[in-house]
């Protein structure tokens, strides 16, 4: 409404502007709505300032038990988990530290009523656990493999020459060619 009388006002000087040349008994009826409509344009200045001030003094009004006991009910029907005392206290403090890591002051997450807001909040903050816990998975450190010495068996000792020659090479050289070469001479004994 303000940005309307104030758009008007700016058009109506200009008219005003013409008809004090040209037409001044005309100009003196345009000043007189022209006075009318500023007057207008100030009352809705002082309307809207009020306006902003009871909600900025509504704001700062701590919410009633009421509100607060409402809001508590139906945080506690999306997360029926926190009924439990400890793992409310537990994951609230989770939730705070995400808050405060975003940037959040202590009187703003103290101010968060809204349990669509906080339920997001705990999945961040649920979230950030488990890539916490999946990352000290990854890093966990793997003891090295030793290589296992192959053993002839006494079903696997080669009986003729040839064969006892391929295992022999395969000891010195240890190459898959040598093994394959091993192995088929034990087998066609």
């Amino acid at each position: 409404m303000v940005n309307l009388l104030a758009q008007e006002l700016v058009g109506d000087k200009a008219e005003l502007s013409q008809l004090l040349e040209t037409d001044p008994v005309a100009y003196i009826q345009a000043r007189a709505r022209f006075d009318e409509k500023q007057g207008r344009l100030f009352e809705a200045f002082r309307a809207a300032d009020e306006f902003q001030k009871s909600q900025v003094t509504a704001a700062n009004q701590p919410p009633s038990p009421e509100f607060v006991a409402e809001k508590q009910e139906q945080l506690l029907n999306l997360i029926p988990e926190w009924r439990d005392h400890n793992k409310q206290a537990q994951e609230a403090a989770m939730v705070a530290g995400v808050l405060r890591g975003a940037g959040y002051q202590d009187d703003e997450i103290n101010a968060v009523y809204d349990p669509r807001a906080i339920v997001v909040a705990r999945k961040a903050a649920l979230f950030d656990q488990l890539q916490q816990a999946k990352a000290k998975k990854t890093q966990a450190p793997v003891a090295p493999v030793k290589p296992v010495k192959a053993t002839a068996q006494s079903g696997d000792a080669p009986t003729n020459q040839s064969a006892k020659q391929a295992f022999q090479k395969l000891k010195r050289t240890g190459s898959l060619e040598d093994a394959l070469a091993a192995l088929n001479a034990r087998d066609r004994n």
